[in-house]
């Protein structure tokens, strides 16, 4: 099975609703591990917590537009293209509209609010995980 027959099962899956806020312990035991690192990149954005949000990426960590532009590729990039995106946009913050795992992946949709121009994106994002860290994200992200 190939990773474009893999999303589209993934997507017919019922998704999980999850709240914007930080899991707590008891919630925490519920997800998967790939959706507990997920969910550790997704706090330290919401915190601007730079040094956080890297960590919990592969030094190797690839993004694409989906199916596969390369974004950028590495830590390096992903520090950097971060990093000006929270000095740019301090009000910067995401919004989990619906959640779901299978094994190693991890498929969001989420709505980012307070970016640079006053603008709101939503899109889908598709993480692989991978030894504990974010390996691979492909990504639909529509402008709204």
């Amino acid at each position: 099975m190939n990773e474009r027959s893999v999303l589209p099962m993934l997507l017919m899956a019922s998704c999980r609703s999850h709240s914007s806020e930080s899991v707590s312990p008891a919630q925490a035991e519920e997800l998967s591990s790939a959706e507990q690192i997920v969910r550790l990149q997704y706090d330290a954005y919401n915190r601007h917590d730079l040094d956080a949000f890297v960590a919990a990426h592969a030094p190797n960590v690839r993004a694409y537009s989906y199916p596969d532009s390369l974004l950028f590729e590495g830590r390096d990039s992903l520090r950097a293209g971060f990093g000006r995106l929270f000095s740019s946009a301090p009000q910067v913050h995401a919004n989990i509209d619906s959640r779901m795992a299978l094994g190693n992946i991890v498929i969001s949709k989420e709505t980012a609010t307070g970016l640079p121009g006053g603008k709101t994106n939503t899109g889908v994002f598709v993480w692989e995980v991978h030894n504990g860290q974010t390996t691979r994200i492909p990504q639909l992200v529509a402008a709204q």
